[in-house]
């Protein structure tokens, strides 16, 4: 469940409230002399103030990009500390080190490196205009430029696994939530373009059995818009997995098998050098296929296709393994739905035949009768 706009609103308002009730207490600090305790209330509510301002224009206006101007606010009102106090320098660095590791866990590598710009230029304003007693060493300023940046890639090397899980597990949510009667193509489609976004590949796909035919769909991963014309069905064709990649899967069918090199693997099942073919086509080297089980059984395969060789790595195959346990959910429900619609098809051409058989006999029963 998620907070409503007003009520996070409300929530930040309050939050801002507490921080510029507390800035009031600052000239009286211990610590700090009365001209600090005044210069530290005045730049916190002056941040406070901005924070406000923001507020209220992206009310006015949701296009502008509050969320990430909202950090460079924090960035200046902590140089401006530290230009004004020189003494606390230090703890100002620390404290940009530590918000733009935030940012960057929140909001990603982009800002967080935007940020890391801002907050080296400021560190040297801070030093440059700070007294000489009070300035540091150029290793010491040199250091710091080089952490800042290597501090953003870290956290964003840590929680992008965690950040693309959650967007590609969303996107299958909606589609599981919202599909009140899910297609099956659309449904293979939205599992490949939630591989896409989730994983960095050339080629994202879906195989599944469909009776006793197997359906695939392959989609770019720049172009995710699927299309029915874009599945591709094999008749009379059993999902062999086991016989993908080599001789050392050759009793396993549920463990991923990841194809290290196209150019070399020639074995496999024969829909899959059809498929493998036109995949090398569009420029893959490398490819995983994950089982999708549903009740010990293996019902489909996601595909994912990389133009590299030597396929994903431990970060992707994880992820590809945690969403294909979602994935086969909504593809068995969607399964389920065409077999009834096809069912309920059926029906209804069986009932309409009958329909027309009994109108022909009432009418050739009747002629006679009448005579």
């Amino acid at each position: 469940m998620t907070a409503s706009p007003a009520r996070g609103a409300s929530l930040r308002g309050l939050g801002l409230l507490v921080v510029a009730v507390g800035a009031a207490t600052l000239p009286f600090a211990p610590g700090l002399s009365r001209a600090e305790g005044v210069t530290l209330c005045a730049v916190t509510l002056g941040y406070v103030s901005a924070l406000l301002l923001l507020e209220a224009v992206s009310a006015r206006s949701p296009a502008f990009p509050a969320a990430y101007v909202r950090p460079f606010v924090g960035v200046i009102a902590v140089v401006v500390v530290m230009v004004a106090i020189p003494r606390v320098a230090p703890a100002g660095a620390l404290l940009l080190i530590v918000g733009v590791a935030f940012y960057t866990w929140a909001c990603g590598l982009a800002l967080g490196l935007w940020m890391s710009a801002g907050v080296v230029l400021g560190a040297l304003l801070a030093d440059g205009l700070a007294p000489a007693r009070d300035q540091v060493d150029e290793f010491t300023l040199l250091v710091y430029a080089l952490v800042v940046p290597v501090v953003v890639v870290v956290v964003d090397r840590l929680t992008s696994y965690r950040r693309r899980t959650t967007e590609a597990l969303a996107r299958l949510q909606d589609t599981l939530d919202g599909a009140a009667r899910p297609d099956l193509t659309a449904t293979l489609g939205s599992i490949a373009d939630s591989i896409a976004h989730g994983v960095d590949v050339a080629v994202a796909g879906v195989v599944v059995r469909d009776g006793d035919d197997l359906l695939a769909l392959i989609q770019n991963a720049d172009d995710p818009e699927p299309t029915g014309e874009r599945v591709v069905r094999f008749p009379g064709t059993d999902l062999e997995l086991a016989a993908i990649g080599g001789h050392e899967r050759a009793h396993t069918y549920d463990e991923p098998v990841v194809v290290a090199d196209l150019d070399r693997d020639s074995g496999g099942a024969e829909w899959f050098r059809s498929w493998s073919t036109h995949l090398h086509e569009l420029g893959c080297r490398s490819l995983t296929l994950v089982p999708l089980c549903a009740a010990a059984e293996v019902v489909g395969a996601l595909v994912a296709a990389f133009p590299w060789a030597g396929g994903p790595d431990a970060d992707d195959l994880t992820f590809l393994e945690e969403f294909a346990e979602r994935a086969a959910i909504v593809l068995v429900r969607a399964q389920s739905y065409e077999e009834e619609r096809a069912v309920a098809v059926e029906l209804a051409e069986t009932d309409r035949q009958k329909s027309e058989f009994l109108a022909l006999v009432s009418t050739e029963l009747r002629a006679p009768l009448t005579a």
